[in-house]
């Protein structure tokens, strides 16, 4: 699987410890609370960052404990550490505190841990206000006649949201998406124009949306029009918005 999390190397003088070949190893960076807007960062500060691996349960390290993320900077608590196993699947869930105002949706990422000490760039972790996201995605219902987006707080089902890494290599490709009881879903594509308007998709796909999913192992399988193909899978709950940013196709 292609990883979606963007790593930033280390300078040279980890070099040493890269050469042990590590069993675990620290991952940190900052997690967003949602995208920055007119210049404006608003990190996690108050939530939850889970770790997990890719059917959904938690990373164990080789002592039998827990991958736990911390906060270790009283003065940055939107800063972010886990200790991981190296080089395996995983499944990174960001929610925001039961009591935020405003409330985040629960954002679930997929990727591979790092081989060795690494930090993720910021803006690769962050979540979405579930007022704003429940607004739009009932705003482009009107392309699906006879549906009715379901709101994540309702719990009830997930919903995919994909941007991709390099838009025009995604025009005319084929976007599948099995939700957790088997069901094809409906796959929206979308370009954005200079203005920020949403138009049906030809030369490129900026954004891809799939909504109404069941829970359980949510599929999205892409064959581009060159014949560069992958799968991912998310271990989907209930309220949970699955997040194809950053969604890559094979190096040719």
């Amino acid at each position: 699987m292609v990883s979606w999390l963007v790593l930033l190397p280390l300078a040279c003088a980890l070099l040493e410890e890269q050469r042990v070949d590590p069993v675990e190893v620290n991952w940190a960076g900052v997690v967003l609370a949602d995208l920055p807007s007119e210049g404006a960062t608003e990190e996690l500060t108050d939530g939850n960052v889970e770790f997990l691996d890719e059917d959904g349960e938690p990373l164990v390290l080789s002592d039998g404990s827990a991958a736990t993320a911390t906060q270790p900077w009283p003065d940055s608590p939107g800063w972010w550490q886990v200790r991981v196993p190296v080089d395996v699947e995983v499944t990174v869930r960001v929610a925001g505190a039961e009591d935020a105002d405003p409330a985040l949706a629960t954002m679930v990422w997929r990727g591979r841990t790092p081989t060795g000490r690494a930090y993720w760039m910021q803006g690769a972790l962050f979540t979405r206000e579930l007022g704003w996201l429940d607004d739009f995605l009932a705003s482009v219902s009107a392309t699906l006649p006879g549906t009715e987006v379901v709101p994540l707080a309702d719990g009830a089902v997930a919903h995919l949201w994909g941007e991709p890494l390099d838009p025009e290599a995604w025009a005319g490709a084929d976007i599948a998406v099995v939700d957790g009881e088997g069901a094809e879903a409906t796959v929206l594509r979308y370009a954005v124009e200079d203005d920020g308007t949403l138009v049906e998709a030809t030369d490129r796909v900026d954004l891809f949306l799939a909504v109404n999913l069941a829970p359980g192992p949510v599929t999205l399988s892409v064959t581009a029009a060159d014949g560069r193909a992958f799968s991912t899978t998310w271990p989907a709950r209930g309220g949970d918005l699955l997040s194809a940013i950053y969604a890559a196709l094979p190096a040719e």
